[in-house]
């Protein structure tokens, strides 16, 4: 999960084609690690919406996401993906 404190989240794309989350320290812009990887509309792979694209399940349930992210249970890498999508989606 990022800290929006002290990180910041920005898109890196390799020479393979794979864009991932490159997390750097908010003052400095230092490398701290690498998160998931992502797509301009990642897919759920879990519960109700299993399958489903996040663009469509903001159409079906708009407070969906918000809702997820209070969940505990919620793998930390998931909750930067969702919460990078929700910050950068024209949704």
């Amino acid at each position: 999960m990022i800290d929006s404190t002290t990180e910041i989240a920005v898109e890196q794309t390799f020479k393979n084609g794979t864009t991932h989350l490159r997390v750097e320290d908010k003052n400095t812009g230092r490398f701290i690690r690498y998160e998931r990887q992502i797509d301009d509309d990642p897919e759920m792979h879990f519960g109700k919406y299993k399958g489903m694209k996040f663009s469509q399940i903001i159409e079906e349930n708009e407070g969906y996401f918000d809702w997820l992210l209070t969940q505990d249970w919620l793998k930390d890498n998931f909750r930067t993906t969702v919460t990078y999508w929700l910050d950068n989606s024209s949704s």
